[in-house]
């Protein structure tokens, strides 16, 4: 008997494009976040209030396009780690985007109905549909957004845009 998670992904087949989107919540985003490190078929990968399991110790030298949503007052992943992923994700060369949501606790994502909660599902959405349909191999397809959709306060200054990656305060 093998412990550990199955990575293995499924070959395209009939009616499906060969496109992966990952979405790891919490200790499922350590899970997707240690799963999908140098796997090329993965197309989007979305990291919900959580990123590599404590003492993760496999070199990561790719991760795939990346969309980290944070909530501002997690105490379970404080936003730090966030940043430290985001921080990661940029020095390896990929697009990243930090979505921050302003007075999310660690389970905000969950919480259907809510103004955060939503905003954030549809920024999770986003991503993936256009990892499904374009590819989202390029920083350029990231660029697009990032710019518009930060708040005034960000603008600023306050946090910064280095090399396709934006901090998001909502």
């Amino acid at each position: 008997m093998r412990s550990g998670c199955q990575t293995g992904l499924p070959r395209a087949n009939r009616g499906h494009n060969g496109k992966v989107g990952v979405l790891g919540i919490s200790l499922g985003a350590q899970i997707a976040s240690a799963a999908s490190v140098g796997r090329a078929e993965i197309d989007a990968l979305v990291l919900v209030d959580g990123g590599f399991p404590n003492g993760y110790s496999q070199p990561v030298r790719s991760l795939p396009p990346l969309l980290l949503i944070w909530g501002s007052v997690d105490r379970t992943f404080p936003l730090s780690i966030g940043r430290e992923l985001q921080r990661t994700a940029q020095q390896l060369g990929g697009p990243v985007i930090l979505d921050v949501y302003e007075g999310g606790a660690h389970d905000f994502f969950l919480r259907s109905g809510t103004r955060n909660a939503g905003a954030a599902h549809q920024s999770a959405a986003r991503l993936v549909a256009r990892a499904m349909g374009r590819g989202l191999r390029h920083v350029g397809v990231l660029e697009t957004e990032r710019v518009d959709s930060l708040t005034p306060r960000a603008r600023r200054g306050r946090d910064t845009l280095d090399r396709g990656s934006a901090v998001r305060l909502r």
